[in-house]
């Protein structure tokens, strides 16, 4: 498959990691779904181990529906730092573990290796739980800002601009919304597009119409991606061609 490109929205992207962790503050980093953040992270995180070996102070957590809990992020950000660092052997488990415990062992550790970046995937789960307000959100907001107030570590969200939303909607809730700062990422440009042809090993004028189309309209990058990952499945050794993508995408 085509290897990783450094497209504008990934640039955007690693922009606001860069403003996060330089800061030390929250920032939502607000895109299209389907526009490769995650992807985009794993790359961010991969060149700042190589640059700062691998005790740098990057690490990233996912949120789910399953972990959505104070207790439990505190606990996955005490799981990632603890797994960036061969000298901590024993994490123990989330409910062995008071949260005040974990807060005090990340703190320790952030004072000796400044300078951090938490990059939380998938945030738009603390803003929303199926469509509806989740009614813990701010506590987790504010439990995550603790952590830039007392200069530990910056911390980037990953999210479709739900979060900020959140905020700037919920009375006296200026001490929070003034604290996030928020990165917007366009969708993908025509030049991201021939950059992904080219990293595929596609060229042509039809290609080009299809791929554009697929690249900026709904899903973005990814269904664009997952379009010429299927058609290399379905045709293997086969040029990605117009007629290829085609046959591929009707099944």
């Amino acid at each position: 498959s085509g290897e990783f490109v450094e497209t504008s929205v990934f640039l955007n992207i690693a922009g606001g990691f860069l403003m996060a962790r330089e800061e030390c503050r929250i920032v939502e980093i607000s895109t299209m779904p389907g526009s490769g953040k995650t992807t985009a992270a794993k790359h961010f995180i991969a060149q700042c181990r190589k640059d700062e070996r691998f005790t740098c102070p990057v690490w990233m957590i996912t949120l789910t529906e399953c972990n959505i809990t104070n207790r439990i992020i505190t606990w996955e950000i005490y799981k990632a730092i603890a797994g960036s660092d061969n000298s901590i052997n024993d994490i123990g488990s989330p409910e062995r573990n008071s949260e005040y415990e974990m807060n005090e062992r990340i703190a320790e550790w952030c004072i000796n290796n400044p300078n951090g970046l938490l990059i939380i995937d998938e945030a738009q789960h603390i803003g929303q739980f199926h469509g509806n307000v989740r009614s813990n959100s701010l506590n987790i907001i504010n439990a995550l800002r603790n952590y830039c107030d007392r200069g530990l570590f910056g911390i980037a969200l990953l999210s479709n601009g739900e979060v900020y939303d959140r905020t700037k909607k919920t009375k006296n809730s200026t001490q929070l919304s003034s604290r996030i700062w928020r990165v917007k990422v366009n969708k993908p440009t025509e030049s991201d597009i021939d950059m992904v042809m080219s990293a595929w090993g596609v060229s042509g004028k039809l290609e080009r119409e299809l791929s554009i189309q697929l690249g900026t309209g709904e899903g973005c990058l990814r269904t664009l991606t997952d379009a010429y990952r299927m058609a290399r499945y379905k045709y293997p050794g086969e040029e990605i061609t117009y007629g290829i993508i085609k046959a591929a995408l009707r099944g």
